[in-house]
């Protein structure tokens, strides 16, 4: 306290609001100034569902990360969720490439954090090949890590791929998803998912993606088995394995399910800013 800017004739309130205003700006040697702390970084999420979902199913996730101050997008894909009613044909992995590109241009969006999830790998790969200077990070969960020249259905079970094939020569257009219980989640998720998830397009599943890979030049690139679910399962863990054998990539195994943003929403909130 400076003695000097007080009068002589201070009054006992006059000094003890002195000795308070010098205390609370009084460090003690060992202890840190929490006013000096830093804020966590914003940043800026792109979140792609898995297979047969939309952006309903980031629907908690988007909340919690917004009221931690990140900015949020989840687009819903053509041909499926909410833009259901736009599946036709020529729905293929390019649109789907392009429904992400473009609202990467239009929004402005820069040093993204674009998410995959499974058969979402692909896209996230055909982005980096259109837009890398607006990617800075890159998490993978359970996702196809495509090699060029691959498509989803390449990596399928011999079981869906035959289911595929028969419904193209069908003239189908999207191929149905699995029974929700499929995922072993709560019956409360579940029951959601059940209600919400819709067919995939076939065209997504079917076109090969074309990389010169952009992809591992993205500046940080991490990959996340949600073991729970992956576990046994060796068109899913394939992935994971690849991503342990190629440089620059960050592997994490957690013990979730397919679908933790449905039944494990906070965990899979504060996993996704570990690895961001």
């Amino acid at each position: 306290m400076n003695q000097r800017l007080l009068s002589p004739h201070a009054s006992r309130r006059q000094i003890g609001a002195a000795l308070l205003a010098t205390a609370a700006a009084t460090v003690l040697p060992g202890c840190a100034s929490t006013a000096t702390t830093a804020p966590a970084p914003r940043k800026t999420f792109v979140l792609l569902a898995p297979g047969w979902a939309g952006a309903w199913v980031y629907r908690d996730t988007i909340a919690q990360l917004r009221a931690q101050g990140h900015t949020v997008y989840a687009p819903t894909l053509t041909g499926l969720a909410d833009r259901s009613h736009l599946r036709t044909a020529q729905v293929n992995l390019d649109t789907h490439i392009r429904d992400v590109v473009d609202l990467l241009k239009w929004e402005d969006l820069k040093d993204v954090v674009l998410v995959g999830h499974s058969t979402t790998g692909a896209v996230v790969a055909g982005v980096a090949e259109q837009a890398l200077p607006r990617i800075g990070s890159v998490v993978m969960l359970n996702a196809y890590l495509h090699e060029d020249g691959r498509s989803v259905f390449d990596y399928m079970s011999a079981r869906v791929q035959a289911d595929i094939t028969a419904r193209l020569a069908k003239g189908e257009t999207g191929l149905p998803p699995p029974p929700a219980s499929y995922y072993a989640m709560p019956s409360a998720p579940t029951a959601r998912a059940q209600a919400l998830l819709s067919p995939q397009p076939l065209g997504a599943m079917t076109q090969k993606v074309k990389l010169t890979g952009a992809l591992e030049r993205v500046p940080k690139k991490t990959y996340v088995m949600l073991a729970t679910f992956a576990r046994g399962k060796d068109f899913e863990t394939v992935h994971y394995r690849r991503a342990q054998s190629l440089p620059g990539w960050t592997t994490r195994e957690v013990e979730m399910g397919h679908l933790p943003m449905l039944d494990q929403p906070e965990a899979f909130t504060r996993l996704l800013l570990s690895v961001a």
